[in-house]
């Protein structure tokens, strides 16, 4: 699919048939009435801004088959909720999600070895960051801090991520660390956040982890 091919086009749904393996640059950028893509695993390559400002896609998965993802491949979708990206894909490249203020999950699989910057720039609704790999292998991928603040403060599952409910927390466990991630949105009153939760000791609380607590609370946290 060449460049421009479909650009600023009023196409709503859009289903790429098996055998294209390139989405060239702005191949679909600027559809604002695009709201569903089916991408088979035939693509290889999506470049730069193929999908950037398409305002109605809500979610996008990424085919195992996809290598690279260009730069401001996604930018400005900003109704994009959900990204699954294939176990294929080892760069995520500069900007590529830049200005997709509604992401709230993403999953990166193990096989990306390169975030560059602002690739998340302005997600601030990203909550949750599902990796396909342990925190020793999220460690060594070389991800350049520079607009990425969303991504690295999200709450963060590795599949050696323990995850756990004790009372009115949610919690994950990493190297027997907890996190509280989720507070029950009932909690009221004056509230101590606890040293240990069911015996592992808790060092962070999360992003957004009060963000559904509507009553009047007092918070005190521990040293």
């Amino acid at each position: 699919i060449g460049s421009n091919a479909f650009c600023e086009s009023d196409i709503s749904n859009l289903k790429i048939g098996k055998g294209v393996t390139t989405i060239a640059e702005a191949g679909f950028g600027s559809c604002e009435n695009l709201t569903s893509i089916i991408i088979p695993d035939s693509v290889v390559t999506i470049g730069p801004y193929a999908f950037s400002q398409c305002t109605g896609l809500k979610d996008i998965t990424i085919p195992d088959s996809v290598k690279d993802i260009g730069k401001y491949a996604f930018s400005n979708c900003s109704s994009l909720k959900e990204v699954i990206i294939g176990s294929g894909v080892t760069y995520i490249s500069s900007s590529a999600f830049y200005g997709c203020t509604s992401l709230t999950n993403i999953t990166i699989p193990n096989s990306v070895i390169t975030i560059e910057g602002d690739a998340f720039y302005g997600c601030a609704d990203l909550e949750a960051v599902y990796y396909d790999g342990t925190k020793k292998d999220w460690d060594q991928i070389s991800i350049q801090s520079d607009g990425n603040q969303y991504l690295l403060s999200a709450n963060f599952y590795t599949t050696d991520s323990i995850v756990g409910t004790y009372g009115d927390y949610t919690y994950m466990v990493v190297n027997n660390k907890a996190t509280i991630t989720k507070v029950d949105s009932k909690i009221e009153g004056n509230i101590v956040i606890p040293d240990t939760l069911d015996g592992y000791a808790v060092v962070g609380i999360g992003s957004k982890a009060f963000v559904e607590c509507s009553n009047s609370i007092e918070v005190t946290i521990p040293n």
